[in-house]
């Protein structure tokens, strides 16, 4: 059990880079030259070998620009109205003329509108940034 774990040790160092590849092959076979280790439990050779992935590039799609575009103007332009809509509530609060409160709070409900039409926006630009990986 003991060479069991030293084997895993041994492969795992080499995983990651720890121990040199070609040490390996040479201290499986010394290990089975004494017979320690129960052929059973030795990984067939193919399996050792250890191969590089090639490396994968993201492909430049213009789908992903005009999502992150999209998202970002609409996130901000929803924020700014929401702050508009804000201070507009704040000053009908305060508002002791009628004319001027059904004003504020009409702007009041007008920007926050926008805001929440910009949000969905800024939503929907999400959904085409993350769907542009996707293909």
């Amino acid at each position: 059990m003991k060479k069991f774990f030293l084997i895993v040790i041994i492969i795992s160092s080499i995983l990651f880079g720890q121990i040199p590849r070609d040490t390996l092959s040479e201290q499986l076979q010394d290990s089975l030259k004494f017979g320690d280790i129960n052929p059973e439990f030795v990984p067939d050779k193919e399996v050792l070998k250890i191969s590089i992935a090639p490396e994968h590039k993201l492909k430049s799609d213009p789908n992903r620009g005009v999502g992150i575009c999209i998202m970002v103007i609409s996130g901000g332009l929803s924020w700014y109205y929401h702050q508009e809509a804000d201070k507009a509530y704040e000053k009908y609060m305060t508002m002791g003329n009628f004319e001027e409160m059904n004003r504020l709070y009409d702007d009041a409900q007008k920007y926050d509108k926008y805001s929440g039409w910009l949000y969905i926006g800024m939503e929907v630009g999400f959904l085409v940034t993350v769907f542009s990986f996707l293909k």
